[in-house]
């Protein structure tokens, strides 16, 4: 499949998108509402990537790493509010970006870092580590006072559900930066039982 040579950036602190999954978005600020408004019209696609610091009004210091995204729903809430929900594609290095006169950076994409398309990798973990993995899940959505589907979560897959757990359950930008450019689900399970454990390992330390 033939993905675009340049995307729009949407910048979010603290959030990744992995490719496969769903990022659900409230798209209120102009220089975004403008980028959705082109990306329906080009494909619509756009890339998902984290700023190195948390001034994101101003922000043109960002990882390198973005995820290309794909809108699969869009909903005009008012004319100055969007609702979208983007589903990841695959990753790709940032060569070069500029800004455009709409008021988003436009990224020059390179695809052959990551092959996430033809990656077919036997992957399944131990039962207690499975449990471990729902239980975070469980706790996340506890915490958010949000309902979620329980059958939608047994029937993900091993690998799903490592990536659901690293987008919602691991905070810190860096942190969620290993995770998203990890080559191989192997490598960013053991990089995300490192990350939980360390951040149950302080909650006891502090307790």
């Amino acid at each position: 499949m033939t993905y675009p040579e340049k995307a729009g950036l949407f910048v979010l602190s603290n959030v990744i998108l992995l490719p496969g999954n769903i990022l659900p978005l409230q798209v209120f600020e102009d220089r975004y509402l403008n980028l959705i408004d082109d990306a329906l019209g080009k494909g619509r696609y756009l890339a998902i990537v984290q700023p190195k610091n948390d001034n994101q009004k101003s922000c043109v210091d960002y990882y390198n790493v973005a995820t290309l995204g794909q809108i699969v729903r869009f909903e005009e809430v008012t004319n100055n509010r969007y609702l979208v929900m983007i589903r990841g594609i695959c990753r790709f290095d940032i060569t070069d970006s500029i800004l455009s006169d709409r008021g988003y950076q436009l990224a020059a994409c390179d695809y052959t870092v990551f092959d996430d398309e033809n990656t077919q990798e036997e992957f399944a973990i131990g039962d207690d580590d499975l449990q471990f993995l729902m239980n975070k899940v469980n706790i996340y959505f506890h915490h958010q006072e949000q309902l979620y589907d329980h059958q939608f979560l047994s029937s993900l897959s091993h690998e799903g559900l490592v990536n659901l757990v690293s987008m919602l359950c691991v905070q810190g930008s860096a942190e969620k930066q290993a995770l998203l450019e990890a080559k191989a689900i192997t490598q960013r399970f053991q990089i995300l039982q490192m990350l939980l454990q360390m951040a149950q390992d302080d909650i006891i330390g502090h307790a």
